[in-house]
């Protein structure tokens, strides 16, 4: 197993959306790639703001993969599990572990 180092600044990141309340993958993909660019040395999404509540299982993925993506493995890339998680389908779950393990 590798050894992560969890010292330094992690910050939620917000899924942005465009006006009419659909995902915006690039505009959230752009906060993620300035927040790494400034020097933070991780990144939380899906934070406990609402947003881990209020997606489809489907949207959870895309919004991993896509941080996944833009981090491209310059940081550690967390993602918060509530407490509902435990009533995840499998596949929800299975895509939580994917993300991490592309990271």
């Amino acid at each position: 197993m590798k050894n992560i180092n969890w010292k330094g600044v992690y910050p939620a990141v917000t899924t942005q959306y465009f006006d009419d309340m659909f995902i915006n993958i690039e505009a959230t993909q752009n906060m993620v790639d300035s927040l790494i660019k400034e020097g933070f040395d991780g990144i939380t999404t899906l934070g406990t703001v609402g947003e881990n509540c209020s997606h489809t299982r489907e949207e959870k993925c895309v919004i991993l993969q896509a941080v996944v993506e833009v981090v491209a493995g310059r940081v550690l890339v967390t993602q918060v599990l509530l407490k509902q998680a435990r009533n995840l389908p499998l596949n929800t779950l299975n895509c939580v572990k994917t993300s991490v393990l592309m990271a």
